[in-house]
């Protein structure tokens, strides 16, 4: 690092800063007619492929496609975002050609606010609702944030207090190189997510399943309040496990997501649409 930034040509990346940089976030996986996709939305400080440790867990059928936000993966030279709503457009341009075919939406911390905002622009748009979402480790937008502006923290003290509530994937944090690398883009997805303003908005009629970890720093009071964003009744469901559950009891999440997406609903809402 040269002056507290890197340099594609300063010799100094590591293979393990290149790898998570580069990946491309889209599943390039060829499927034959998958009947649904899982369209994914990353967590604070993620790169492209986050939820890969997912993948092999997966029911046959159900197609992950990651949405990758600019700043990495294959978008790493275009500028990180650093509000929220612009942060829900891009992933907008990036999903809605997808949205003629039947999908699920999952997104983890960050990404369950992301998904929120994006359910509402679907919804404008007059597009099919997914058949579920899910929204893991993440309080419901109407609780204000603990500590809205922790991305204004000196570099070392921003890096003690992620390692302190286990927020951020431990293989960033815990190299120093790699934490040096990522922390301009942490700090751009803390910022987006402090900074981002609650107003109420229309119910979403969609069937959403709220998830959380036993161990992380989210009350079941905030989980709970998800209900008011839907006119569908919510589920809720705990898991063993930290922040990353979903990673620690894959298997177990994984099936959870197979259990939701198959269960029956009236079909009249999606049939408008096709």
């Amino acid at each position: 690092m040269d002056g507290g930034r890197w340099t594609v040509d300063g010799g100094r990346w590591t293979a393990k800063i290149k790898n998570l940089l580069t990946m491309d976030g889209w599943d390039t996986m060829e499927t034959t007619h998958p009947k649904t996709i899982l369209i994914c939305l990353p967590y604070a400080g993620a790169g492209a492929n986050c939820f890969t440790p997912l993948r092999s867990h997966l029911p046959e059928g159900l197609q992950m496609v990651e949405a990758t936000l600019p700043g990495r993966g294959q978008r790493y030279a275009e500028p990180l975002l650093k509000n929220a709503d612009d942060m829900a457009a891009d992933i907008w341009k990036q999903v809605s050609p997808l949205l003629y075919r039947p999908y699920a939406l999952l997104g983890h911390s960050m990404g369950g606010l992301l998904a929120y905002l994006l359910c509402h622009k679907i919804s404008q748009a007059g597009l099919p609702p997914p058949v579920h979402l899910f929204l893991s480790g993440r309080e419901a937008p109407s609780v204000p944030p603990k500590e809205p502006l922790e991305y204004l923290l000196p570099y070392q003290a921003f890096k003690e207090q992620l390692e302190g509530y286990g927020g951020i994937a431990p293989e960033i944090v815990q190299d120093e190189d790699t934490f040096a690398f990522f922390e301009p883009m942490i700090r751009a997805d803390f910022e987006a997510v402090g900074t981002w303003q609650y107003h109420p908005r229309p119910k979403l009629d969609i069937p959403v399943t709220v998830l959380w970890g036993t161990e992380e720093d989210l009350t079941e009071q905030e989980a709970r309040a998800w209900q008011q964003e839907f006119s569908a009744e919510a589920r809720f469901e705990v898991f063993e496990g930290g922040h990353f559950f979903i990673f620690e009891q894959a298997k177990a999440f994984c099936s959870n997501l197979k259990m939701r997406i198959g269960e029956k609903r009236p079909l009249q809402q999606r049939d408008k649409y096709l």
